[in-house]
């Protein structure tokens, strides 16, 4: 089995080989396709911006087939012993982050990544002198990928001086609230932030009496602030006119254990039509199930709620909506969900609260 020094030598031509198999006839549409969306037509980039495009592009990015090019590219050799198959793979895994240096550590940099949280060692194929840039207590901004157990610098990498630490933490503080699938790489960050939901949730229902509340939409900005206030005080975060919802006849707040607090404006309608379901003959009745549907902001939680408690009910909402006279929710219920929900079902829930350390929290704005 191949050492990870071996491993980390035996990269720079593997990326270098994928960088070519990118730049071959077969994927020059895709390529060509991925850059005039990033740099527009014709596509003009400095090599600063090329080199972060092209490390996505290689490892991240969806082609026509579902795949990324670095699958694509294993899948294009079958010569490739299993470790290397298996660090290339690998490579999908990407973390984008903000680490601070502690030391060197035989051919590794170890080093903290202020977003999650978490130890990194890592390793460069281009020889330790890399690390002469980054004594002990500078900062990097970079991409790193999996080797074994530790991680490969990926890309470009900016160097920051212990001095330049207030921007620094300011940019790692930004993303952490941008991309918080970045700190949930921490498993005891993960389940702080659960557990910060479930008293959110909790402290909901003691307020309204219910996980489920129904309002007047003139009335949910005052109803809503007013919990805040209770929740948090002279502190508590101003909520914002949302006219979608303000200038609606009901608003529907569902607070669900997994996929949080939504706000769906006329939801009294699609209440009344799964507890009453011949009104889905009246138009705006109809429409609003549809509309609910086609939604991409919508997600499955009121098809959930309201289908699921009465499911007889729904059987006939949707065979008159959908023009499906055989239509049963017990047994189509969730394709439907998927069909017109596929992002609810691509990736698993994650809470809607993000922890930061004290490094950072003087720093979130």
């Amino acid at each position: 089995m191949a050492g990870i020094d071996q491993l980390v030598a035996r990269s720079a031509t593997l990326k270098a080989e994928l960088f070519a198999f990118a730049q071959s006839k077969r994927l020059e549409r895709e390529l060509t396709a991925a850059m005039e969306a990033q740099f527009g037509y014709p596509a003009l980039a400095s090599e600063d911006e090329l080199i972060p495009f092209f490390d996505r592009f290689l490892l991240q990015h969806r082609l026509g087939d579902g795949r990324t090019v670095v699958e694509r590219f294993v899948r294009s050799r079958g010569d490739l012993p299993r470790a290397e198959r298996d660090l290339l793979l690998g490579w999908r895994d990407v973390v984008e982050g903000y680490f601070e240096v502690e030391g060197v550590q035989g051919q590794a940099l170890v080093t903290t990544n202020l977003v999650d949280e978490l130890v990194y060692r890592i390793h460069s194929n281009m020889g330790v002198g890399l690390f002469e840039r980054t004594p002990p207590g500078s900062f990097l901004v970079a991409r790193v990928v999996p080797v074994r157990d530790d991680w490969l610098f990926s890309g470009s990498m900016l160097t920051y001086g212990p001095e330049r630490v207030d921007e620094v933490l300011r940019m790692a503080a930004g993303a952490t609230q941008q991309y918080p699938q970045l700190v949930f790489r921490n498993p005891a960050l993960l389940e702080r932030a659960w557990q910060l939901q479930r008293e959110d949730r909790d402290a909901f229902i003691s307020h309204f009496g219910c996980d489920l509340v129904v309002l007047p939409g003139p009335q949910w900005q005052g109803r809503m602030q007013g919990f805040l206030t209770h929740r948090f005080g002279a502190g508590a975060p101003e909520l914002p006119a949302e006219p979608e919802l303000t200038e609606a006849e009901t608003v529907g707040m569902i607070y669900d254990e997994q996929d949080g607090l939504g706000y769906y404006a006329e939801f009294g309608l699609f209440q009344r039509v799964f507890e009453q379901p011949d009104l889905a003959r009246q138009q705006r009745y109809a429409d609003i199930v549809r509309a609910y549907l086609d939604d991409d902001t919508v997600s499955a939680i009121p098809f959930r709620r309201c289908a699921d408690a009465a499911p007889e009910n729904a059987d006939q909402v949707f065979a008159r909506v959908l023009d499906r006279r055989s239509f049963s929710w017990r047994r189509d219920g969730d394709a439907l969900l998927r069909r017109f929900k596929p992002g609810f079902f691509e990736q698993s829930p994650t809470p809607r609260f993000t922890p930061v350390g004290a490094r950072l929290a003087g720093y979130v704005g």
